[in-house]
């Protein structure tokens, strides 16, 4: 079984919505050594997309995601500098996040996502399906 260290990636992109999609391939990629099935897998990469949506705008800026396979959980943290949404669609964005993870919460820079992995089997092999 690898480090923790090992099952750690970290992605920096430019604050634009056509990089969001770079995210959403490392997030695929990663969820391949977990047991989570492609649903799942396909709620976690519109969640991303939501929260990361909250930074897109700044044409200088970046957002890092970092992801993280633990024994029992993924987590997901997104930084960047928020961009002010209006309240719909701001109240929109986080009920979609909050209905696609198990848990969540945010500070001034920063959103954490976290999925609970199913029998807390992680392995250092792909899962094919």
């Amino acid at each position: 079984m690898a480090s923790n260290d090992n099952r750690r990636v970290t992605l920096t992109i430019p604050a634009q919505a056509e990089y969001v999609g770079l995210a959403r391939l490392a997030l695929s990629a990663l969820a391949r050594l977990t047991p989570l099935g492609v649903d799942e897998v396909a709620d976690l990469k519109l969640a991303v997309t939501e929260a990361a949506g909250a930074y897109v705008g700044d044409d200088d800026g970046r957002i890092s995601f970092a992801f993280e396979i633990r024994d029992n959980e993924l987590e997901l943290r997104i930084e960047g500098t928020v961009e002010e949404a209006p309240g719909e669609e701001a109240e929109l964005r986080q009920a979609i996040i909050e209905a696609t993870v198990d848990d969540t919460w945010s500070d001034d820079r920063s959103v954490t996502l976290i999925k609970r992995l199913p029998n807390s089997s992680v392995t250092d092999e792909p899962v094919l399906d």
